[in-house]
């Protein structure tokens, strides 16, 4: 049987262990994930938080990129409301937001495009439906 002195020894390795993974390793595992998480999601203007995917359908085309990224300049288009799909339906972010295309081709109007946030608040297309 332990004595009163084994069990006040294993309660000290504990009560230090348990110091350890609330004041230590906690904090950093939080911090860790804090870090992924911001280097894999963009931000976005939703106040509800979600990822960087968002969805619109302009009514017009944009017109294809000038030429490739670095030499050429991208087409847009302005007056285009911007979704995101939240709870399993589209909620509106803006209804004015501006839309790049990067692409070598033009959009076609009506179709769904999904679009990223870029950094100055206006998106750009990264894929359109094919219907």
């Amino acid at each position: 049987m332990a004595s009163e002195q084994q069990l006040r020894a294993v309660e000290a390795k504990v009560d230090y262990l348990y110091r350890f993974v609330t004041d230590t390793l906690y904090p950093a595992v939080k911090a860790a994930l804090q870090g992924v998480r911001g280097t894999y999601q963009q931000p976005t203007t939703s106040t509800s938080g979600g990822g960087g995917v968002f969805f619109c359908a302009p009514g017009s085309s944009i017109a294809a990129a000038s030429g490739v990224p670095g030499t050429g300049t991208p087409s847009s288009i302005s007056g285009v409301s911007i979704y995101q799909i939240s709870g399993g339906v589209y909620s509106l972010v803006t209804a004015s937001g501006s839309v790049f295309n990067p692409m070598l081709a033009a959009t076609t109007a009506g179709h769904v495009l999904a679009v990223s946030l870029n950094s100055d608040g206006t998106y750009s297309a990264i894929s359109q439906s094919c219907t």
